[in-house]
């Protein structure tokens, strides 16, 4: 069992017992800037017990090796992403305003993994390989964000919507 700690920046492997059997510290961890943090927020194992983690501050989904432990490679999604950092004489840093988010990750039965980028104004879901090129990428409605995702034993995606208006939830597929 993986378990993630975004205000940490850890991730953790647990045997059946609760004994911890790796942990991984990502704090620094970043494909697109310099952040001081990298959020995990989402797990997901494909058929080779690799697991794909997405890093919501860091915009980007890594993948770590079942075989190594090691991060394999990560990706981002292939768009610009905003960041409304703070910048004024009194605050800097990162305000956490990315407007590319990537907040759910499910795999197919081909290792592929599909993430969901939510964001009010920039939703996507994009399908990545498991060698981790872009497959396909799809945007979503504006002020709709793809909050969680599922992807059944027929390679069926399903979504979680949100309407950001209203915050009443739909599923499709």
């Amino acid at each position: 069992t993986w378990v993630t700690d975004a205000d940490n920046d850890i991730v953790r492997k647990y045997d059946v017992f609760g004994n911890v059997l790796s942990t991984f510290n990502l704090s620094g961890y970043a494909l697109t800037s310099n952040l001081s943090s990298a959020s995990p927020c989402c797990v997901a194992a494909d058929r080779n017990l690799d697991v794909w983690i997405t890093l919501f501050d860091a915009v980007s989904t890594i993948k770590i090796n079942n075989q190594t432990g090691a991060i394999q490679f990560g990706v981002v999604p292939p768009y610009t992403n905003m960041d409304w950092s703070l910048s004024s004489s009194y605050l800097s840093g990162f305000g956490g305003g990315n407007s590319l988010t990537p907040s759910c990750v499910d795999t197919d039965s081909s290792n592929n993994a599909w993430v969901s980028y939510s964001h009010p104004l920039s939703s996507y879901l994009i399908k990545y390989s498991s060698t981790g090129q872009t497959l396909s990428s799809f945007r979503l409605s504006a002020f709709w964000s793809a909050d969680s995702l599922l992807v059944d034993s027929t390679d069926k995606v399903w979504i979680v919507y949100k309407d950001c208006t209203t915050f009443a939830t739909t599923l499709t597929s």
